[in-house]
């Protein structure tokens, strides 16, 4: 499509990995981008002691993410998991914990709920930036886990999202 640029494995670059990256304070966690597409790509080595997987999952990539989490099942790791999919479907996996929203990672890591995005493991993806001017949902969908109350961003909010997208490649037209 003409004027935009989209990324070989993703539409936009995803909202929820740099809410979650600006969540974890740098000085406690070591954060890496992973993009699995292929089968041979699903093996994890040696995962490091207390190592997590996050995973958006979506009725297009849940088989996807159980087959990933089958073939590495009795590894040292684990894989915290969220989305738009009933979380019954991965009921039965070991080591596999499925939240409702962000708001749950408290439960799991030590977190600053009110940071800004944090961008930088796409550091110099062209893309064309995204900024969240509410969140929630006033539909019902039955597959979704998306709060049904809508939240609209305050200003300030929105002013450091804008100075989290620093690190991308952008053009504004």
């Amino acid at each position: 499509m003409v004027g935009y640029y989209a990324p070989e494995h993703y539409m936009e670059i995803p909202l929820w990995i740099a809410i979650i990256s600006g969540m974890l304070p740098e000085e406690l966690y070591k954060k890496t981008l992973m993009v699995i597409s292929k089968e041979e790509e699903m093996y994890i080595n040696e995962p490091t002691e207390g190592e997590y997987f996050l995973f958006s999952v979506m009725e297009t990539n849940r088989s996807f993410v159980k087959k990933f989490l089958d073939l590495n099942r009795g590894k040292n790791f684990n894989a915290i998991l969220g989305g738009y999919v009933n979380s019954s479907y991965f009921s039965n996996l070991e080591k596999a914990i499925y939240l409702d929203g962000l708001n749950e990672l408290g439960k799991i890591f030590s977190i600053n709920i009110e940071s800004s995005p944090d961008y930088n493991l796409f550091r110099g993806e062209y893309c064309i930036p995204r900024i969240s001017l509410s969140s929630g949902c006033l539909f019902n969908c039955s597959f979704c886990s998306i709060p049904r109350i809508l939240t609209i961003k305050s200003e300030r909010e929105i002013l450091n999202q804008i100075d989290s997208l620093k690190p991308l490649n952008f053009r504004v037209v």
